[in-house]
């Protein structure tokens, strides 16, 4: 290989018009929905740069001249696939291009692996390289049991619709597309049980909710204490009615139930009376994209705790706390000048507050209680140059370094100043996947504790 490329340079050199000689290539994620606006990623937005906040996928390709252009087309698809030429460097022997491969949200592409043929153009000719890419499905949100977690190129909650989503365990939600929130969908507790992912009240003569710290304490003769979450619960006011504790941290990582108090990230029940159940705690859900969340006029998700079960005497059981949601949206939000409080969290009857956090350049949505601003990238090129520093923002509460990893492994720290910081990192040439995590000690895989971006370096 090394004796067939050196002869490919050495004729090149001496005038022969070849087509290029691809040596080498590194590919990032090519999958639906990156990089593509709502037009589709036409010709129009591709020659406007596509310059909305939607990150293109990355391809460096090494070749023995250079590429002055660049093609792509989904094999066994009509679904356009716009490119474009980024950067060129001369690495000793080869030159070195990024390229950007922008695939639209389209119906006609299914749940698989296509394969992309590129075609790249030198001034001998072309070059045809295939690599995969990948389909998603689309998730339009309906009442019922809640979604199966995972990827999808758009998510949409429509507006004619007000849905209840049930289940046991947090929602976990990704696109890559854009998400469309027009309509309202509840995560919290009702008089059934809790929201997905949060917990119980206590039932009828029991003392407790099954919560822990976070649920209310009760008794046969006293008001249920509340369950707490964000904020404490409020207490009976007689005896062993105890609201719960303060419980999570205000980044929600991660989502859901732990014997750890500070990563105990859920709706907590409230404590019972004799005969009148505590009330249910709000559900926890991250809802995040690598493109725009869109905030209708009439868009609403909560995750409100439930009130107490009406009992046969005045007292009764304590109200449930609020639950955990996070909206994440790399390119940002586009929110409707009408639009009110489209994020809700809030206890009922002496619950505490949940947790919101979203993540996202401003504007941002309305949000009840107040959110913690999670990590983002800002203004990070498409290729990074040598020794280019990239931002960080985060809420400007946070006081713990911020840590950003390369297949789960942290390779930088920063310690954010008045909510910011920034990060000089040694990459290898090619594609390269950087994950800001909002809890430098937590799981990174989970979607909740992670933003991420592809750069390129030449």
């Amino acid at each position: 290989m090394r004796r067939a490329i050196a002869i490919g340079l050495v004729l090149g050199a001496c005038g022969d018009a070849g087509p290029p000689r691809l040596v080498a290539h590194r590919a990032g994620e090519l999958v639906e929905g990156l990089g593509c606006g709502p037009d589709g990623c036409t010709a129009a937005c591709a020659a406007a740069g596509c310059d909305d906040g939607r990150r293109a996928g990355l391809v460096v390709v090494d070749s023995d001249q250079p590429l002055t252009a660049a093609r792509a087309a989904l094999v066994g698809s009509d679904v356009p696939v716009t490119v474009e030429v980024l950067g060129a460097r001369t690495a000793g022997d080869v030159v070195r291009t990024a390229i950007a491969v922008r695939i639209p949200v389209a119906v006609g592409l299914t749940a698989r692996t296509y394969p992309l043929a590129l075609t790249v153009v030198g001034a001998g000719g072309e070059a045809t390289l295939t690599l995969d890419a990948v389909g998603l499905p689309e998730l339009v949100i309906a009442d019922g049991p809640a979604p199966a977690d995972g990827r999808y190129a758009s998510i949409v909650l429509p507006t004619a619709i007000a849905a209840r989503l049930t289940g046991v365990a947090p929602l976990r939600l990704e696109a890559t597309g854009d998400i469309t929130l027009a309509g309202a969908v509840d995560l919290g507790g009702d008089a059934i049980g809790p929201g997905p992912g949060g917990c119980a009240g206590a039932a009828p003569s029991t003392t407790a909710s099954p919560c822990g710290p976070g649920g209310g304490l009760g008794a046969l003769t006293v008001y249920g204490g509340s369950g707490g979450y964000g904020t404490a619960g409020a207490d009976s006011g007689d005896g062993p009615g105890t609201g719960g504790m303060i419980t999570g941290n205000p980044t929600a990582v991660p989502l859901g139930a732990s014997a750890i108090l500070a990563d105990d990230n859920r709706g907590h029940g409230g404590g019972a009376h004799g005969d009148s159940r505590g009330g249910h705690g709000g559900g926890a859900a991250y809802l995040g994209t690598a493109g725009k969340v869109a905030v209708g006029q009439y868009a609403q998700v909560t995750a409100r705790g439930s009130a107490p079960g009406q009992g046969s005497s005045a007292q009764e059981g304590g109200g449930g706390s609020g639950g955990a949601l996070i909206l994440a949206a790399g390119a940002g939000f586009a929110i409707s000048p009408a639009s009110t409080a489209a994020l809700d969290a809030t206890g009922t009857r002496g619950g505490g507050d949940g947790r919101i956090r979203v993540d996202g350049p401003g504007p941002l949505p309305a949000a009840t209680p107040a959110p913690w601003l999670g990590p983002r990238w800002v203004d990070a090129p498409l290729v990074l140059a040598d020794g280019a520093a990239l931002t960080l923002a985060v809420d400007p509460r946070a006081t713990a370094p911020l840590a950003v990893a390369i297949d789960g492994s942290v390779i930088a720290t920063c310690t954010p100043v008045a909510g910011a910081c920034t990060i000089t990192p040694a990459l290898a040439p090619g594609v390269t996947r950087l994950c800001v995590l909002a809890r430098a000690d937590a799981d990174p895989t989970l979607p909740e504790n992670r933003a991420c971006i592809d750069v390129a370096r030449l």
